[in-house]
């Protein structure tokens, strides 16, 4: 019996998708052993934060917890008993709030698929803490690379993330903002692709899915970081040559980002439109200025944000004493920093700004929120300017050799 022959292109393609696919799986295995030293610190270090809750088998509720919890229950409860609503059914004394459909919807959903699957909240939280410090550590750990700092200095900043008021807030206060401010890092790409003017098509959609992913924990964090990107692109559009295919790349990454998010913007449009809600408590926007500029203070953060203040004096007097040996990159990067940790304090004149918009008095209520969402641009931006000086240092003295 004679058999059919494979045609030689045939063949051609089989072997190369195998090499291809082989090729692959070594490039993974590859970067997994490259950075098996940042996982297992990262990994030892996130153990350590959370060790406490395991050695004494306790779970925190925190201040946010009874909101954020309720919410995850709700999701549980429908996901158990198929019976979806958009209201809230089984929560918030059941008298029928709309707060999951308002609050990162998907996220709850999710969350309430973990609970049922683990079935107490003392697994769910150590699980969900994990996950969180770990990927926080690790992505700004990535992004230290990213930005071409040594491997050490990139690990030792992972972990100083982990210990953040942005980050740790999670652990102690059930705060949902953390997990937002947690994954900032991971815009460090798509903030050097507008820079330098890598506008093409992957990289516009791959910023349109990181916006869309962050929309999916806090659309208030997206309000307060988007800003963040102008200079980025106003730099990369001005520096192109071919200004509409990159806008047309742009408005495509704008346009994802917009459909990855409607499942939390649908429903806000749905509840605000012919309906007169109350709004938020109101609050003395210069009285919840940060006071991270302030050397010694108290404060519900403030072991930290001590931390974070000689960080944010390390920089200024950085960028001060070695501003003509940064790279224009780190000049533009670590002033979009310093006017965002500015605008988070009393040196900015928020009375004035609260007289004039009443109406962020109940939806930023504290500036102060600013400064989470700038503190891991501050870590960086400290970074950069010191192996931007020794750089510089070195290679002049190499010249004069």
């Amino acid at each position: 019996m004679a058999y059919p022959t494979v045609p030689f292109n045939q063949a051609q393609f089989s072997i190369d998708y195998i090499n291809k696919y082989d090729l692959n799986e070594g490039m993974l295995f590859s970067l997994m052993r490259k950075n098996r030293t940042a996982i297992i610190i990262i990994g030892l270090a996130t153990l350590f934060m959370i060790s406490p809750l395991l050695l004494n088998h306790q779970a925190l509720y925190g201040v946010d917890g009874p909101f954020q919890y309720s919410r995850i229950y709700e999701a549980a409860m429908q996901l158990k008993d198929h019976n979806f609503s958009f209201i809230n059914l089984y929560s918030f004394q059941q008298a029928g709030r709309i707060v999951n459909s308002l609050y990162s919807p998907l996220v709850a959903v999710l969350c309430g698929a973990l609970l049922l699957l683990v079935g107490n909240w003392f697994r769910f939280q150590i699980i969900t803490l994990f996950i969180v410090y770990f990927l926080g550590g690790y992505l700004m750990y990535n992004a230290a690379q990213k930005l071409r700092l040594p491997r050490k200095l990139a690990i030792a900043l992972g972990v100083i993330f982990l210990s953040s008021s942005a980050v740790y807030g999670f652990l102690f206060g059930i705060m949902w903002r953390s997990i937002a401010v947690s994954l900032l890092p991971i815009f460090i790409g798509p903030i050097l692709d507008l820079y330098h003017g890598d506008w093409s098509l992957p990289s516009m959609l791959k910023l349109g899915i990181f916006v869309g992913i962050l929309a999916q924990f806090q659309i208030l964090t997206i309000g307060m970081f988007l800003p963040f990107l102008i200079p980025f692109f106003i730099h990369g559009i001005w520096q192109s040559k071919q200004k509409l295919s990159t806008s047309l790349n742009f408005l495509a990454g704008v346009l994802l980002a917009l459909i990855l998010s409607l499942n939390a913007l649908i429903p806000m449009l749905e509840v605000y439109h012919g309906n007169t809600l109350i709004a938020p408590v109101g609050m003395n926007l210069m009285g919840h200025a940060s006071r991270v500029l302030q050397p010694i203070y108290t404060s519900v953060y403030s072991s930290s944000d001590i931390v974070l203040t000689i960080i944010a004096y390390a920089m200024l007097t950085g960028l001060i004493l070695f501003w003509s040996r940064l790279v224009s990159s780190t000049k533009l990067f670590v002033s979009v920093s310093l006017i965002y940790l500015i605008l988070s304090t009393s040196f900015f004149p928020w009375d004035i700004v609260q007289n004039s918009m009443p109406f962020l008095q109940s939806f930023l209520q504290m500036p102060s929120r600013i400064t989470l969402i700038v503190g891991p641009f501050l870590m960086l931006s400290a970074a950069l300017i010191y192996h931007d000086t020794a750089r510089s240092t070195k290679s002049v003295s190499h010249t004069k050799d």
